[in-house]
């Protein structure tokens, strides 16, 4: 589990959704955001409205 490289933040979402354990969307997006010196970044949900409104229902930042 977790980022792979190069992954983008929606391939990384999506594979973390459909995982065996069901993650939250909120342990997901801890698995795929990427972190500036400890700070978490905005994910890019470019494209993925689905994703943008779990995103928002979670109060997690996003970009897209």
């Amino acid at each position: 589990m977790g980022r792979l490289p190069l992954e983008s933040d929606v391939g990384c979402l999506r594979k973390e959704l459909s995982s065996d354990m069901h993650l939250s969307f909120q342990t997901a997006a801890n698995f795929c955001q990427k972190n500036d010196h400890g700070v978490p970044l905005p994910l890019n949900l470019k494209g993925a409205l689905d994703l943008q409104v779990q995103a928002e229902r979670a109060n997690i930042a996003y970009i897209n």
